[in-house]
């Protein structure tokens, strides 16, 4: 998972650093091609939800590269975002947010990968292993082994 930043303190462009090239956010978002997705997680160090569905977040970005993971410290993103909605999930795709996902209780009471991949695979194959798997089926035999 890549973290989002700001180049200065007079510019508030959010820059990313992707297969160590530096691009900006807007544009990781609005020129990522169909089958690209772009799951940004809004947190804040300190709060122990953030770090349960960021450390899902990491293993999830490990098993499907395709899909590009960022994190975004909240009042980075948006000025005065409260910190009630944190953990917040936004899913791009095609330069439009497609979901979004605020707090931990979408997630249920056990926050773990599978189940995160569950929710987001949900409406769409926003999980890309690269390797032409479609993530529902992937989850669901990881799932039956560990049943």
């Amino acid at each position: 998972m890549v973290a989002a930043h700001f180049a200065n303190a007079e510019d508030y462009t959010l820059w990313v650093c992707v297969h160590k090239r530096w691009k900006k956010l807007s544009e990781l978002i609005s020129q990522a091609s169909p089958d690209v997705w772009v799951v940004v997680i809004l947190y804040k160090d300190g709060y122990a939800e953030c770090g349960v569905l960021m450390a899902c977040l990491e293993e999830l970005a490990a098993k499907y590269p395709v899909t590009k993971f960022v994190k975004i410290i909240s009042t980075d993103c948006i000025p005065n975002y409260h910190d009630r909605n944190l953990p917040t999930l936004l899913v791009f795709n095609s330069g439009a947010v497609k979901a979004n996902y605020v707090g931990m209780h979408n997630f249920g009471r056990r926050c773990i990968p599978e189940g995160v991949a569950l929710v987001l695979c949900q409406s769409d194959h926003i999980l890309n292993d690269g390797l032409g798997n479609q993530c529902l089926m992937k989850l669901e035999r990881g799932l039956c082994r560990k049943l």
